[in-house]
């Protein structure tokens, strides 16, 4: 039998993947409360027990998928002994995450649209950072690269990566977009390397 936590857990789950599912196929304008109470088969009660509003909760199902495409493109690079080199394949997987349409609709068109770029890129932020900062400062330590801010530097290659990002979601030509985002990122990349000037 599920525990009270465990029914709250589930409650909250339903409601975060019917938003995210009317959001997916209707846009943020199409998402109404009523829609997403019917889907998730939820009381409207129950939804502001977890969410104070709309928006709240379209946070939630971004900050889910920032977090799952982040996660995803962990996996998907191995760890070597290279943390500048982890930190590029992981950066590249997860530009590969956004070729995934449903991803890029949340994470670049319906989340910025609904929340504004500075409460994304707020909520980005908590995830990717941390990791970003953890690969320079390691490979700081390891001697691969040589900077002065490990947190200024993650932050210039968080803003790139976005960039890269839209640059491929917007264009009408994917491939060309991707080859050309992935070069740009690399060269910045591999220019923190020592000796690389």
């Amino acid at each position: 039998m599920a525990t009270q936590d465990q029914r709250r857990q589930a409650t909250r789950a339903s409601l975060v993947e019917a938003a995210r599912t009317l959001m997916r196929r209707d846009g943020v304008t199409g998402t109404t409360t009523r829609a997403i109470l019917e889907a998730a088969k939820v009381s409207r009660g129950a939804m502001y027990h977890h969410f104070t509003s709309l928006e709240d909760l379209i946070a939630a199902v971004y900050e889910d998928e920032a977090q799952g495409a982040i996660k995803r493109a962990v996996r998907h690079h191995p760890p070597s002994d290279s943390p500048i080199g982890d930190l590029l394949g992981v950066c590249l997987a997860w530009l590969d995450e956004l070729a995934n349409p449903q991803v890029a609709r949340i994470l670049a068109v319906e989340g910025p649209s609904a929340l504004g770029w500075q409460r994304c890129r707020d909520i980005e932020a908590k995830h990717s950072l941390a990791p970003m900062i953890a690969w320079l400062d390691a490979a700081s330590h390891k001697g691969e690269i040589d900077i002065a801010s490990s947190d200024l530097v993650a932050r210039i290659l968080n803003a790139a990566l976005t960039e890269a990002a839209l640059s491929i979601i917007h264009s009408p030509k994917k491939k060309p977009a991707r080859s050309q985002a992935v070069n740009t990122f690399q060269q910045i990349v591999n220019g923190l390397r020592t000796g690389a000037n």
